[in-house]
């Protein structure tokens, strides 16, 4: 085989002698291989004394039961079905409530119209003395106006309470009681 023959051969040359080198250094600069590793040492037994004889323990005594729980002062109880009805009434309530303040403000405002009227000094006919007169009976007459309606949605109120209330569903009262005792749970119901 012939070598080549390049303008550029004595660079290349020089870059592999180059390369070479770094390649033996790196060689020479890793550790050692690791020596084989040394025998083991030859075993060896050792007598064994037989192992002693049990000790026999004394019989273990059954444990004793723990003392009995104090009875409990008052059982919880909760209810375990609430009332169907509870919202019903609770709006019959509110209603009939509301019924009876409007009652209230139709009394007192009757009482007070009907004052009115009789500060004004106008006859039963509607004849009044002056003109500041009249001006109070009409005053009068709307607040008996009013009173009337007040009194009228009051009633109407504590009517519809009372239907409300009346036709809520009754809901069957369901009791439960939990009771623990002396290594017990009782559980005791009421329907």
């Amino acid at each position: 085989m012939e070598a080549p023959k390049a303008e550029d051969r004595a660079i290349v040359e020089r870059r592999i002698d180059e390369l070479k080198k770094k390649i033996e250094s790196k060689r020479a600069a890793k550790p050692p291989p690791p020596a084989e590793p040394q025998p083991k040492p030859a075993e060896t037994t050792t007598p064994v004394a037989p192992p002693p004889e049990p000790v026999k323990a004394a019989p273990v005594p059954e444990p004793t039961p723990p003392p009995p729980a104090p009875a409990p002062a008052a059982a919880t109880e909760a209810p375990a079905s609430s009332d169907r009805g509870a919202g019903r009434k609770l709006l019959a309530y509110t209603v009939g409530g509301a019924g009876i303040a409007a009652i209230g403000v139709g009394v007192v405002t009757s009482i007070l119209a009907v004052s009115k009227k009789n500060d004004a000094g106008c006859a039963d006919d509607g004849r009044c003395p002056t003109p500041a007169a009249v001006d109070t009976l009409n005053s009068a007459r709307s607040m008996g106006n009013i009173a009337t309606v007040a009194f009228a949605v009051g009633m109407a109120a504590v009517a519809t309470g009372v239907v409300l209330y009346l036709t809520a569903p009754r809901g069957t009262e369901v009791r439960a009681a939990i009771a623990p005792g002396a290594g017990t749970l009782s559980i005791v119901g009421a329907f």
